[in-house]
């Protein structure tokens, strides 16, 4: 598996909709994920369900700010992703990825 985050997400009224290309090994046939968004102090947390299946070639979530009256603004942004994968036997392995992002409306 390897997982990473669009450069640039789209926000709709301070709500990030994270997302990102999703690449199977081999044997591979399930997958979560959780991704965290930082801006100046404010965060958000998402994390499946939904799981993505290996036929999936994006991971999709939705990221609210965790402090309620608080949004998401247009600018750079730091997340966090972690994708763990499993399946034909295979342990769970966790694929980090942490970046600076463009946040847009």
């Amino acid at each position: 598996m390897r997982s990473n985050i669009h450069d640039v997400l789209k926000m709709v009224e301070g709500v990030v909709h994270a997302c990102g290309p999703l690449e199977w090994d081999k044997g591979e046939a399930n997958a979560v994920a959780a991704v965290t968004v930082s801006q100046d102090g404010i965060v958000g947390v998402s994390c499946s369900p939904p799981n993505f299946g290996v036929s999936e070639k994006t991971w999709r979530l939705t990221v609210a700010p965790a402090i309620p009256g608080k949004e998401f603004t247009k600018g750079t942004a730091r997340a966090t992703l972690h994708v763990c994968a499993a399946g034909d036997g295979i342990v769970t392995s966790i694929y980090p990825c942490d970046k600076d992002i463009q946040l847009e409306e």
